[in-house]
């Protein structure tokens, strides 16, 4: 059987350390910042969280750039140049349009490569909780599962991963085209917080609404209690934009409702980032099926 690489993309918020230890690619995305163009690095490479955060907080817009089909060719022909097939799991396509232009690009290289094989999975989300999709498929690899078999377990179980996120502002949401002008104004004016989660589509879906920071910060605690399973064997992982003190307030209150095997913080990537805004927060976890 040949060997399988996985791919993941700037979106899934997957750290060195995870990337290492199953063995684990991405395709970079980009991030634009007052007209000067930089690679959305997993590892913060050319500047660090609090420098694109400020940015944003001083009223910059950080636009942002898909995987272009010129890394799609180099990474992909980087693998099967030997004689390995590739597993992308990518961004979910109701956000990002980098897995459709993946596909377009794995029919491309398996025409140029006969006998290789090049699946593009639609992780239905992005953050930490696309990066569980892809541990998921990294683990099945080193379990030497095959191609079909990866693709059909990433999405067969990617409805039960949850992603639950708070944001300390609706303005950028607004700027990124998530929720119209008028209700981030009204919203914002009111201290509204809203709670998100992934639905069935891939979308960010406001599921509910909690006025004050800390209140949606506690529903966000209960959400993750009711909805976890098997929380003693699971490792949560929090993901923030810039917020390291409200990400540990939420990790605290999980602890107290619920008995988990860990909780592993860590930064809210440039591109979901410029979306969310700074102040943002996510709980990433398996759970019950999703089912909005």
């Amino acid at each position: 059987m040949r060997k399988i690489a996985i791919l993941a993309d700037s979106t899934s918020d997957l750290s060195k350390e995870l990337r290492e230890e199953y063995g684990i690619d991405y395709c970079h995305m980009g991030v634009v910042v007052e007209d000067k163009e930089y690679v959305a690095s997993l590892d913060y490479e050319e500047f660090t969280p609090s420098w694109i955060y400020g940015k944003m907080r001083e009223g910059k817009r950080v636009k942002t750039v898909q995987v272009t089909v010129e890394v799609f060719n180099e990474k992909f022909e980087e693998y099967l140049k030997q004689d390995m097939d590739i597993v992308y799991v990518a961004c979910s396509s109701a956000l990002s349009g980098s897995c459709n232009t993946g596909r377009i690009i794995a029919e491309e290289m398996m025409a140029k490569y006969p006998g290789s094989k090049i699946a593009c999975v639609d992780a239905l989300s992005s953050t930490m909780n696309q990066g569980l999709v892809v541990l998921l498929a990294a683990a099945l690899r080193n379990e030497g599962k095959s191609v079909e078999e990866i693709v059909a377990a990433c999405e067969a179980e990617r409805k039960n991963y949850h992603m639950i996120a708070g944001v300390e502002t609706l303005t950028y949401l607004k700027n990124a085209g998530r929720v119209s002008a008028g209700k981030a104004f009204f919203g914002n004016l009111l201290g509204m917080k809203p709670i998100l989660i992934s639905n069935l589509k891939g979308e960010n879906y406001a599921i509910k609404k909690v006025r004050g920071r800390k209140a949606s910060i506690e529903e966000m605690a209960n959400m993750c209690a009711a909805e976890i399973l098997d929380s003693e064997n699971q490792v949560v992982y929090i993901t923030h934009s810039d917020c390291e003190e409200d990400a540990k307030l939420l990790g605290s209150l999980i602890e107290e409702k619920i008995k988990v095997k860990g909780i592993v913080y860590g930064p809210i990537g440039p591109i979901v980032g410029s979306s969310v805004g700074p102040g943002a927060i996510a709980i990433n976890f398996k759970g019950t099926p999703v089912n909005i």
